[in-house]
């Protein structure tokens, strides 16, 4: 396939009221190929997964795609941790096409609260604590007692906050905070009744830096991935990771994209609404 020109707007549309992605021209039969992506009859599932070595073009490809789909209507939100959708590097002909907004999460911070009960944790805390030891031992590997210590203190923080996890009327009341989670970690870590306050204290010192240099902010607005979905003037938006230590992006992404997926399962089921790249 030759890559497409995404200065060529395509603007065929299914018989179901889905629409035909340009993805390139076949260079023996010169036939346009299409992608499908809202077509059940075509497509069985919506995901693509792009593969090649380093410089064969997969960012150009995603480009075209990307601008093929703003062109539909349909947003794309970008995951860029490695530079690749930097607007000012961009294709001149892709920000004409999708006036892409781009989001400068290390030095504008996010206003997410990685401790969050979502509507699907049906146990509260507890579900936050798994959750997120989940992601802090991914990136750490932090192993099982400190994996613990970790579940104490959050655990420990949602409990000073007033929020039992027996009580599912008390986890509407303000979430506690990344701060206050570093003060618990603290607190159990100078606590020599604490059983597993040596662990507590290796922990802390690990985790330094992410508290030191942590994206999360507060802000009564908070994220919302609806202005992002519903946004009539950009349909493709940037979160732009560059900036951030290694393991605090990771953490960043991996809380984000928690985020995103019960915010997803919050609206139903539905047609395709967005791409995640």
């Amino acid at each position: 396939l030759a890559e497409p020109e995404i200065d060529e707007i395509d603007e065929n549309v299914t018989s179901e009221g889905g629409c035909q992605i340009f993805v390139g021209d076949d260079i023996e039969y010169r036939d346009s190929i299409y992608w499908e992506p809202l077509d059940s009859r075509a497509v069985p599932n919506p995901h693509m997964m792009i593969m090649g070595e380093s410089g064969s073009g997969k960012t150009y490809a995603s480009q075209c795609l990307i601008a093929e789909l703003s062109q539909k209507h349909i947003p794309s939100i970008i995951f860029d941790y490695g530079q690749g959708f930097e607007t000012r590097t961009l294709d001149e002909v892709f920000r004409k096409y999708t006036e892409p907004k781009e989001y400068l999460l290390s030095e504008e911070g996010v206003p997410v609260n990685p401790l969050q009960i979502f509507p699907g944790d049906t146990h509260g805390p507890k579900s936050v604590a798994s959750r997120l030891s989940d992601v802090f031992d991914a990136v750490y590997s932090l192993g099982p007692i400190q994996r613990r210590v970790l579940i104490d203190a959050i655990l420990g923080v949602f409990q000073k906050a007033g929020m039992s996890p027996d009580d599912q009327q008390s986890w509407g009341k303000k979430l506690p905070t990344v701060t206050n989670l570093q003060g618990e970690l603290d607190e159990l870590a100078g606590n020599k009744e604490y059983p597993n306050s040596r662990n507590a204290v290796g922990l802390a010192a690990r985790l330094t830096t992410f508290f030191m240099l942590s994206p999360f902010r507060s802000d009564e607005s908070g994220w919302s991935w609806d202005r992002l979905v519903a946004d009539p003037d950009h349909h493709v938006h940037i979160l732009q990771f560059r900036g951030l230590e290694g393991k605090t992006q990771r953490i960043l992404i991996e809380v984000l994209l928690w985020h995103l997926s019960f915010y997803l399962k919050s609206q139903g089921q539905q047609r395709l609404r967005l791409y995640c790249v």
